[in-house]
């Protein structure tokens, strides 16, 4: 026997479609209407992916800038460095030349002017060894402070290309 019958047939959800990117919409698919059947990643929507270029874009020139920064940063490190040890050096010999200029003040052969230039000039050194190694430190502190931002600037990037991807 054969039995036909009239039937309505309701889902037992609603499934909401929505966009993972805000945009304009470019293009609807057949499986934006009721009651229609849909297969998994089927695309269903397509946003307009123009912002999405612009901002993948800006997120790679933001991780070229402070890769270049880096990079500028280390070099800088490293002529600081070689600087620190040249003015360590002056500082050492200007404080030789200080105790020389005292010892001989002592034995009455220096003036007393003698020995307070030589105390000048090697505190003078002194200043700007010190002064060498805190631009050092913050060379350091701000390199380490570019290489967090550059990871920042890879999860953008990555977001942006998710974003993309997306449209």
């Amino acid at each position: 026997p054969k039995v036909e019958e009239f039937a309505l047939v309701d889902s037992l959800e609603d499934i909401a479609i929505k966009s993972q990117v805000k945009g304009k919409v470019l293009f609807c698919g057949h499986g934006t209407e009721d009651g229609v059947l849909v297969k998994k990643n089927e695309i269903l929507v397509q946003v307009e992916k123009k912002d999405y270029e612009i901002a993948k874009q800006e997120a790679e020139a933001e991780l070229e800038i402070l890769q270049a920064d880096a990079k500028q940063m280390a070099r800088n490190i490293i002529d600081l460095k070689e600087m620190l040890e040249t003015m360590k050096q002056d500082y050492e010999l200007e404080n030789i030349n200080y105790k020389r200029s005292q010892s001989l003040y002592e034995k009455h052969v220096y003036a007393k002017n003698e020995v307070e230039r030589a105390q000048q000039a090697m505190s003078r050194k002194k200043k700007i060894y010190i002064e060498a190694g805190n631009a050092l430190s913050k060379q350091k502190f701000m390199l380490e402070a570019t290489k967090a931002k550059i990871k920042k600037a890879h999860s953008n990037l990555d977001q942006a290309n998710l974003n993309l991807e997306r449209t």
